[in-house]
């Protein structure tokens, strides 16, 4: 299932310096929700992004079909079947969880840590109900 999906464009990348070689810091703005900004840490040995690029984002609670019932999610194993899935039409996939999320005064901050690489989500709390602490996601970017 989709919790939240969007164009977005990339504002800057290393902003404060690169600190590791296979990880570049994505500075990103949302094109339909044009209030909603992402910040991500991700591999760019094996997938590049650059200034100006832009490309369509998703965070799921699986990789099935919306119209399939989803055992795998249920038991928080990946489907290692070969089985049609929605990474299948991606480019770059990683899987992580929420591990903060921040309310301030008209916006808030969801943070969620793949495997070590970041991600903090920023707009209103409107464009983020289904995102709550704790959930496993799915992390999904395609150009």
């Amino acid at each position: 299932m989709a919790l939240f999906e969007d164009t977005f464009e990339v504002i800057d990348v290393d902003k404060e310096g690169k600190r590791f070689d296979r990880v570049s810091r994505l500075e990103c703005r949302a094109e339909e929700q044009e209030d909603v900004t992402l910040r991500l840490d991700y591999n760019c040995e094996i997938y590049r992004l650059e200034i100006n690029n832009k490309f369509n984002f998703s965070l799921r609670t699986s990789l099935s079909d919306d119209t399939t019932v989803d055992v795998v999610s249920q038991s928080a194993e990946y489907d290692q079947s070969g089985d049609p899935s929605k990474a299948d039409s991606y480019e770059y996939v990683m899987y992580g969880k929420i591990f903060r999320v921040e309310p301030k005064k008209k916006v808030v901050e969801i943070y969620a840590s793949f495997g070590g690489l970041l991600m903090c989500l920023k707009g209103p709390p409107n464009s983020f109900k289904q995102l709550t602490m704790d959930k496993r996601i799915y992390l999904l970017i395609k150009k």
